[in-house]
């Protein structure tokens, strides 16, 4: 985990009011409510949804040089045609559009 993402850890930790001991005590439809609001301030409409963490987690999969094999598995895929929607783009090109994301990833 990088430190950013730590540091954005810690800071949630301070401010959340609860004994809960789960990271995130959040049910579904707060979070697909608050993926909604966050998509259209951030002029994506509808197109920001949980599902889209699964697909970006395996496109980076792929851009670490994991087997489409090895995705599928994790994923539950019975069929490599479905895992491999998740090669539509090349690695090096998401690489790039990662950059500007990511900057401290870039420094090492």
């Amino acid at each position: 985990i990088s430190r950013q993402s730590l540091d954005a850890l810690k800071q949630y930790l301070s401010w959340r009011h609860t004994k809960d001991k789960k990271l995130f005590p959040f049910e579904y439809y707060d979070v697909w409510l608050w993926l909604r609001k966050l998509g259209k301030r951030a002029g994506m409409g509808n197109r920001l949804h949980a599902h889209l963490f699964r697909h970006t987690a395996a496109a980076l999969r792929r851009i670490a040089g994991q087997e489409i094999t090895d995705i599928a598995d994790l994923l539950g895929h019975k069929k490599l045609d479905t895992t491999r929607r998740y090669q539509a783009i090349k690695p090096v090109e998401l690489k790039e559009r990662l950059k500007p994301i990511f900057p401290e990833e870039n420094n090492g």
